[in-house]
């Protein structure tokens, strides 16, 4: 489980144990009690104004510091938090929600030690039902992260059967009308042709932490795809990377170097390298805001007219919910060819993405995405004497079952369309695959 759904599980048992604790529900003034109306109701800003406002008269009583912790923490400011967490803790050392709200903090600052310690506490005074449950995930990812501050790999390799109805993303039509030249047969590669295919892939990445909120990490990965039909070319990906990621305050932030050449039917066909730098930051409980900037080159081996340079920002926000993860995203992009007789395939684009994810019964996982992109080319293409508009649109679903931390199984189904002005550039596809991962 990862820091963000741990941090909405925390949410919902701290908001349910205000007046679960026997503890903490003691007969309270009406100042107080507005006070906890608004953390209940999650309007932690409210809260917080309320909450200063009280502290001279209230500073020290265990239910009113676990209230202000919850606000300052709603608010993001979660070293105050502690603070307060601290003072409920020690004047009521029995209270079961001020010590998970101490623990979850603690955790969420990146004081391990000190989560797991009050973590054990919890557990050795016999809780149960879902405050024990999260009591027990919080404990295994700390322990999961205890062997993780040192260098260490994390590689896994996956076999897979598939079906794809266009996986040369050719056009249905065998002829197509080119103004400068009427009917033109097209190539059979050029063209809409179904096959199955089996599919092998690696990957292998070395992480170097440097401390709780650092680490260096580098990445090797490969994929071969074979199609049945002969007409469809085989391909193999690679993907080569080194990055660095770390954390300031509240702000995560990431960058790497990468290189990713693409091979059909064993040769070479395209080599797309460049650089990517992203933050993310905390918006409010549950929420995350992060924004994506791509500076890259796309270089053909053969088809020099078609080498681009590519600059990408996609910003977007996440949450966590009770019906799973939800990002949404919006995407900007401009790509300019490197030869001014090739400005055609210049273009800007622009799109919006949605993605979910869900796991329940324990092992399953479930996921759905959606992508939509316009794109406008920059000039008139000399073959068909006008400007070229795309829109394409991209949905993929997926089921995953995780047998044990090793082993996982997967299907997916992906549908792809892309709308041209163009007719030599419209396409559908559809892709059913499903394989099995083994994790080392």
């Amino acid at each position: 489980m990862n820091q963000v759904t741990l941090r909405s599980c925390c949410a919902a048992l701290v908001l349910a144990l205000i007046t679960a604790s026997p503890g903490l529900s003691a007969q309270q003034g009406s100042s107080l009690q507005s006070l906890t109306d608004l953390v209940q109701q999650q309007d932690f800003e409210s809260a917080l104004q309320l909450a200063n406002r009280l502290l001279p008269e209230w500073e020290g009583d265990p239910r009113f510091d676990y209230l202000y912790g919850l606000s300052a923490r709603g608010n993001g400011l979660v070293h105050q938090a502690l603070f307060a967490f601290e003072r409920a803790v020690h004047n009521q050392p029995d209270s079961a929600a001020a010590r998970f709200a101490l623990a979850s903090t603690y955790f969420e600052v990146g004081n391990m030690p000190a989560a797991q310690r009050e973590f054990e506490r919890l557990q050795q005074s016999g809780l149960d039902g879902a405050l024990a449950d999260s009591v027990a995930r919080y404990l295994d990812t700390i322990q999961r992260w205890q062997g993780t501050t040192e260098p260490h790999w994390r590689n896994w390799v996956q076999v897979g059967l598939g079906h794809d109805s266009n996986p040369n993303s050719g056009v249905e039509d065998e002829f197509v009308h080119i103004p400068l030249l009427g009917q033109v047969r097209l190539f059979e590669q050029s063209r809409e042709i179904s096959s199955s295919y089996y599919d092998v892939q690696a990957q292998v990445q070395w992480i170097v932490p440097q401390d709780q909120h650092s680490a260096f990490n580098l990445l090797a990965s490969i994929l071969h795809a074979q199609f049945s039909d002969d007409a469809v070319w085989s391909r193999s990906y690679a993907s080569l990377q080194g990055g660095y990621e770390t954390r300031l305050g509240s702000y995560e932030m990431h960058a790497q170097a990468f290189y990713r050449p693409l091979r059909l039917d064993s040769e070479a066909y395209l080599d797309y390298y460049g650089v990517k730098a992203g933050v993310l930051r905390p918006w409010r409980q549950g929420w995350q805001l992060g924004l994506d900037l791509t500076l890259a080159n796309q270089q053909y081996d053969q088809l020099s007219e078609l080498d681009k340079q590519v600059l990408m920002a996609d910003g977007w926000i996440g949450a966590v919910t009770d019906s799973g993860e939800h990002k949404l995203l919006l995407r900007w992009g401009r790509e300019n060819a490197d030869l001014a007789r090739s400005d055609f395939n210049s273009r800007d684009y622009q799109g919006i993405g949605y993605q979910w994810r869900h796991a329940f019964a324990g092992q399953w996982l479930t996921s759905i995405s959606l992508d939509y992109l316009d794109a406008d080319y920059e000039a008139v293409h000399p073959l068909f004497g006008e400007v070229r508009k795309d829109s394409f649109l991209r949905a993929e679903l997926e089921l995953r079952y995780r047998f044990n931390n090793q082993w996982q199984w997967s299907t997916n189904l992906t549908y792809l369309d892309n709308d041209s002005d163009l007719t030599l550039y419209q396409y559908q596809r559809t892709k059913l695959w499903t394989g099995a991962r083994y994790v080392f």
